[in-house]
């Protein structure tokens, strides 16, 4: 209710668009514990055309980076830490007809905790998530709503970052960190395959470094490689 109480907004970078309207993007503060992914549109003059804020359940939630395409088209990548029931969960709340309908991933998966990406396309005339897929980490193979399979695990869910998310010839290309066993590029419509290729983890972060590329539509992977130290510093 009305105790939710926003503190300033912690600006993590902008981009412009072709005609220099501005977006910016980060995350609010709510109270000690809560964070709320936002983006913000700036005209050429610099006034607010708009600014929305994605999330406002339990879950924390940052916008992490925001890329334009050729069209002028505005992507986003998100994290968040965990799913919920809440009609102002991400996947619900500033969003245009079910924009996660048919994507690789629709939901953070069984477990909470552990930071996951979404990666969307955002309307640049409202704000509103047009099309979305989640992108997780997984400790098991198989369904990723299916209910964790040793009680000792925190959870099946773990840790997926994307770090660098750009366009290219209408592709989406994702620079991330996976925490554990990266997805496999046959895994589809919300089935984890441990990937085939993906070989031991880097000393250095206890973590693979990974670049992905997702058609538009966001609902299957058409490349995958592996990343060196030297191509993607681990935030």
């Amino acid at each position: 209710g009305d105790v939710y109480k926003r503190q300033a907004d912690i600006k993590l970078g902008e981009v412009k668009n072709s005609i220099s309207e501005t977006y910016e993007w980060g995350y609010n503060q709510i109270g000690s514990d809560n964070q709320d992914a936002y983006i913000r549109k700036l005209d050429i003059n610099g006034a607010e055309v708009w600014k929305v804020y994605y999330d406002k359940s339990s879950a924390d939630s940052r916008t992490v980076q925001c890329t334009i395409d050729a069209n002028d088209g505005l992507w986003a990548a998100f994290v968040v830490d965990g799913g919920s029931y809440d009609t102002t969960y991400i996947k619900t709340y500033q969003i245009e007809v079910e924009p996660f309908k048919g994507s690789l991933f629709t939901s953070y998966g069984s477990g909470g905790g552990p930071h996951v990406s979404i990666i969307a396309k955002i309307n640049p005339l409202t704000g509103k998530i047009q099309k979305a897929t989640f992108l997780p980490a997984r400790m098991q193979e198989g369904n990723i709503d299916a209910p964790k399979i040793n009680k000792n695990w925190r959870s099946a869910t773990n840790t997926f970052k994307v770090q660098e998310i750009k366009v290219v010839e209408g592709n989406v290309v994702l620079k991330a960190v996976s925490a554990y066993h990266p997805m496999d590029p046959t895994s589809a419509k919300n089935n984890y395959v441990f990937w085939k290729e993906a070989g031991a983890s880097d000393a250095d972060c206890k973590c693979w470094r990974i670049e992905l590329e997702l058609p538009p539509t966001l609902d299957r992977i058409t490349r995958m490689r592996k990343l060196t130290a030297s191509e993607l510093e681990v935030k």
